[in-house]
């Protein structure tokens, strides 16, 4: 039988009572913060503007686990987030709960012992930022992927350059995106969404792994050019009228 890690109230504010430039960096020294006084409360998850999806996903669970930001009945704040402009991340921020306010208190040493136990507050909600970030990748850097994914595959025009314009002439610009979404989502499990990259490591992971099933001519070729046998059921106008499929 597994022990889940439990944690007082007390431990927690013992632990997590909050200080001048606390959960903000190790180099920060509290001489250097000049924000507000919130010595009354305990940090709990925070998040930074760098932040990938972990940190991000576990921010915002907690704060929904905790009802998210409200008051007491004589209208003062007992769960808020407090946002602190920082010198290297430019901003953090942190949940705050009111030393007071037991019941919060209770919510959030649970949040502080399920993360002892596992990093993930919310499967689903990681899972939905990692994606979010992903397509992020994607969309800020869809010119620069389709240029690598078009010179590993040696698509050039006819003075010798590689065209990703032809790429998407010969493929369709749907299925290149798809395939730059399957490569960038496989490299994402490898190194994490926040380091998910297309490039020619990272193609050549995806044609031995999903791309010899991605339905395409283009995963097809792809196949072709690595040695890789295909999987997938595409067939051209040929093959579908001959009733079979060529490799």
């Amino acid at each position: 039988m597994v022990e889940h890690m439990s944690i007082t109230v007390q431990e927690l504010i013992a632990e997590q009572g909050w200080k001048p430039g606390k959960g903000m960096s190790a180099f920060d020294d509290a001489s250097n913060y000049m924000g507000e006084d919130y010595s009354d409360c305990v940090v709990g998850p925070s998040q930074t503007r760098d932040s990938g999806s972990l940190e991000r996903s576990n921010f915002k669970a907690a704060l929904e686990m905790l009802g998210g930001e409200h008051c007491n009945d004589d209208d003062e704040p007992i769960v808020m987030v407090s946002r602190i402009g920082h010198w290297a991340c430019g901003w953090v921020e942190q949940i705050l709960v009111k030393k007071t306010a037991a019941e919060k208190l209770q919510i959030l040493a649970e949040i502080a012992a399920s993360l002892e136990d596992y990093s993930v507050l919310d499967d689903d909600a990681y899972a939905e930022e990692e994606q979010e970030e992903l397509a992020q990748t994607l969309k800020g850097n869809l010119g620069g992927f389709t240029r690598e994914l078009a010179e590993w595959l040696d698509v050039r025009c006819e003075d010798g350059y590689v065209d990703q314009d032809l790429l998407e002439e010969r493929y369709g610009e749907d299925t290149v995106l798809s395939v730059l979404e399957g490569v960038l989502q496989e490299d994402g499990s490898y190194h994490g969404a926040s380091n998910a990259w297309v490039c020619e490591a990272s193609i050549d992971r995806w044609v031995d792994g999903n791309g010899k099933y991605h339905c395409s001519l283009l995963a097809r070729d792809m196949c072709k050019k690595k040695c890789v046998p295909y999987k997938g059921s595409f067939q051209t106008p040929y093959e579908a009228a001959q009733g079979k499929l060529e490799y």
